[in-house]
């Protein structure tokens, strides 16, 4: 886990940049609200962190519909591949809650109870 002293000298440098914690429930990682989008691997862990203040990165099923407010990730092929995670930078803790289809060998295990 990175200090939040380094990531202020980090951020210090950057014009822009992203970030994710599956932490983001821990006491610990709280300075990291604002930095980095919490890691949700389902909808109770998205409303739990979005209620908490915290802008989401959302893993769900292709099938399932996005919650309200989302906005799918710019550079899935959902979204038409539009750019890269380095150029849109929605995923920097502090703009957007995104989500995005599972994909991958392993996508078909994600699960998603409403």
């Amino acid at each position: 886990m990175v200090p939040a002293d380094i990531w202020a000298n980090i951020l210090s440098h950057c014009a822009k940049h992203t970030a994710y914690t599956h932490q983001w429930r821990q006491p610990w990682a709280q300075h990291l609200k604002g930095i980095a989008q919490a890691s949700c691997d389902g909808l109770a862990d998205y409303v739990d962190a979005s209620a908490h203040g915290w802008k989401t990165f959302l893993v769900k099923p292709a099938h399932v519909q996005a919650p309200a407010g989302t906005i799918h990730c710019q550079a899935s092929i959902e979204a038409g591949g539009k750019t890269t995670c380095a150029l849109c930078t929605l995923c920097n803790g502090d703009r957007r809650h995104v989500v995005i289809n599972a994909h991958g060998a392993k996508a078909s295990q994600v699960a998603f109870a409403a």
